[in-house]
């Protein structure tokens, strides 16, 4: 009887080896296919049915890298569960968009990014951790780099910075983008490295690192980025105010910046608001009367192009590319990749069930944050959250698991760096 379980076992085992065999072997042969039609006969023949052939090579690369790949053990029921029906509807939502708008519309590729991302940023931190000398020289890093990017942005623009005409320096805010792709990607990472500093004086109790503060805030104020700039000032306010040493005295700031306020009818803080407002009115290239500069505009043309089924389920990652090229320019007489906002482009692409996706796996890893990780280093990583939420409601460049320009750099920091940071603690408590 012993015998008889013995070669039964083998026999599964050997049978599991071989189905895993297989699957490699069929995984590597459709990518194979895939750079075959893609680089050579895609660039020879130029056929709908090609679109179609390198569409199904691409879901079957899909399918077959999920059911090859280990980590997905490592998700709860509930989180395979809701992976799955995310990948299904994303693809059910790539036939429904190419029927209504009578294109061949099946983005695959950056659906497998976007889970590619989630795998490598979420799935594989939940078994790693990052030490407090890890942690401290990635820090560093971002302070350097934020440096050489103002040193790189002030080559490039400096006789409008140096200038005394507060004209000159704000009307131009918009060409500060250093080597980044745009302002609000630049802005965006100075944020963060202001934060940065910020969790260094806490722990060095450094002057050098407030003066590096009002510089990294100094330069953010001159890209006129107006979502960068509240971000900051509210990521600031969050950091402080869970600091003792200078919680009392800003909240005695604020009270007395608001009694002045109220005392002159908020005229002193209209005046400024509207003399910057029309500076950087006049300085971009959108239109609209309203306060934010014709994105409402934008965000009119995202809901108007959605059906029930697209609020449930989006359009499809990567359709905004799309229909933005199809919709905006006959709305706005322009070409546009985005609707200016992380939440409205994530929303129109996957809907709530996005919502749910992204919301679930930042609340679980800040959960997580809040329970282990200890009080600093706990509020430098909120005040990082903080920052990147508020500026994703005006700007998309940002957002975690996309495509964006700095998606790569948002999705380590908010989930990746904070797991890892979180599993250290936590593992070392148990010790």
């Amino acid at each position: 009887m012993i015998y008889e379980c013995d070669i039964y076992i083998k026999i599964y085992t050997e049978g599991t080896e071989m189905k895993k065999k297989y699957i490699n072997y069929l995984f590597f042969t459709c990518v194979v296919c895939y750079l075959l039609i893609t680089l050579i006969i895609n660039t020879i023949f130029d056929s709908k049915y090609l679109v179609l052939g390198i569409f199904g090579t691409e879901l079957m690369i899909l399918i077959l890298a999920i059911f090859n790949c280990k980590m997905i053990v490592c998700l709860s029921k509930t989180e395979q569960m809701l992976f799955a029906i995310f990948i299904f509807s994303q693809l059910l939502m790539y036939i429904v968009t190419s029927a209504k708008y009578d294109i061949y519309f099946f983005d695959v590729h950056k659906l497998m990014l976007c889970c590619g991302m989630i795998g490598a940023c979420y799935i594989c931190t939940k078994k790693t951790q990052c030490d407090e000398l890890f942690f401290e020289k990635i820090c560093n890093i971002l302070l350097v780099i934020g440096i050489v990017a103002i040193v790189y942005n002030f080559i490039l623009n400096h006789q409008f910075i140096i200038t005394t005409d507060i004209n000159k320096i704000i009307g131009h805010g918009f060409y500060n983008k250093s080597f980044f792709s745009a302002r609000a990607a630049y802005g965006t990472f100075l944020n963060i490295c202001a934060i940065v500093t910020l969790l260094s004086i806490e722990k060095k109790n450094g002057l050098k690192y407030w003066g590096l503060y009002i510089v990294f805030f100094l330069n953010v104020l001159i890209t006129g980025a107006r979502a960068q700039i509240i971000s900051l000032f509210i990521g600031t306010i969050v950091f402080l105010l869970h600091d003792k040493k200078y919680k009392y005295l800003l909240i005695t700031f604020l009270g007395i910046l608001f009694l002045y306020l109220l005392l002159t009818n908020f005229s002193s803080f209209s005046m400024l608001f509207e003399k910057y407002s029309y500076f950087f009115d006049h300085s971009v290239y959108r239109t609209g009367d309203d306060i934010t500069t014709g994105r409402i505009d934008l965000w009119k043309i995202a809901f108007e192009n959605m059906s029930v089924i697209n609020i449930l389920f989006g359009l499809g990652i990567g359709s905004k590319d799309t229909i933005m090229g199809l919709v905006g320019a006959s709305h706005l007489g322009q070409s546009l990749s985005s609707f200016h906002s992380g939440y409205v482009d994530l929303f129109f692409e996957t809907g709530l069930l996005g919502y749910l996706v992204w919301g679930g796996i930042i609340v679980k890893v800040y959960r997580s944050v809040y329970k282990n990780c200890p009080s600093k280093i706990r509020n430098f990583l909120f005040s990082l959250l903080v920052v990147f939420l508020i500026s994703n409601v005006f700007d998309a460049c940002n957002l975690i698991f996309t495509t964006d320009t700095l998606s790569p750099i948002s999705s380590f920091l908010i989930v990746t760096l904070s797991n890892s940071t979180a599993n250290y603690y936590r593992k070392r408590e148990c010790l």
